[in-house]
């Protein structure tokens, strides 16, 4: 985020870009991550929807939940990797890269969520 924010600063790309779509990725990245980490550290699941603490293994949604986690962040960081390549071409087109990048942030989470939940849910 501090680089986005530089380059923005100096004028390498506008603000607006910075703070709509790597800073909205970046806060829901840490969120998720923060949230599953305090999840899992209290070992309190009540926040997952549908969670039954008769039925469910706690183990295996620690699993699913460090899993997601892992993979979310690794589909953020490769997004910003996306976002500096996406800089060096012309300021015209950042905009529209940038809320294409956004669109495939959500669709690559749900892709996540599901295909780990039915993966480790299989085992």
């Amino acid at each position: 985020m501090i680089v986005h924010f530089l380059l923005a600063f100096l004028n390498k790309i506008e603000m607006i870009q910075v703070v709509l779509v790597p800073g909205v990725l970046v806060v829901l990245s840490v969120l998720i991550h923060f949230i599953f980490r305090h999840v899992t550290a209290q070992n309190d699941f009540s926040i997952i929807a549908g969670f039954d603490k008769k039925k469910d293994n706690i183990e295996i949604v620690k699993k699913q939940l460090a899993t997601i986690d892992l993979l979310n962040l690794a589909v953020v960081l490769f997004i910003n990797v996306l976002f500096f390549a996406m800089y060096t071409g012309p300021k015209e087109g950042h905009l529209i890269g940038s809320l294409i990048f956004l669109g495939a942030y959500f669709i690559m989470i749900i892709i996540i969520i599901v295909g780990v939940n039915l993966k480790i849910k299989a085992r």
